[in-house]
């Protein structure tokens, strides 16, 4: 499924800040994000609504996803104090 996406003024205004490689990037993984739902990203697991972490490293969009109208809404890009709040890689097995 494809979403519409719809950038935030916050959103707009942080890629402007950015680098042109660097917003180019993040651009790039939100929209294959919406255009094909895949992408390193994390549910946030305290919010009620679908919030979405995605990392463009050293980034993080945060986005919310409206599953009823099909909107991913872009509401924030930034660089984050802590790290990245996916857990470890497992063990490699031998």
């Amino acid at each position: 499924m494809s979403w519409e996406l719809e950038w935030s003024d916050p959103a707009r205004a942080s890629l402007m800040r950015m680098s042109p490689t660097d917003a180019q990037r993040v651009d790039a993984a939100v929209q294959h994000l919406a255009r094909t739902g895949e992408g390193e990203f994390i549910r946030l697991p305290d919010d009620h609504a679908v919030t979405l972490r995605l990392r463009v490293d050293p980034y993080v969009v945060r986005l919310t996803l409206d599953l009823v109208d099909g909107v991913l809404s872009v509401l924030s890009v930034y660089t984050p104090e802590e790290p990245w709040p996916f857990p470890p890689d497992p063990p490699k097995r031998a």
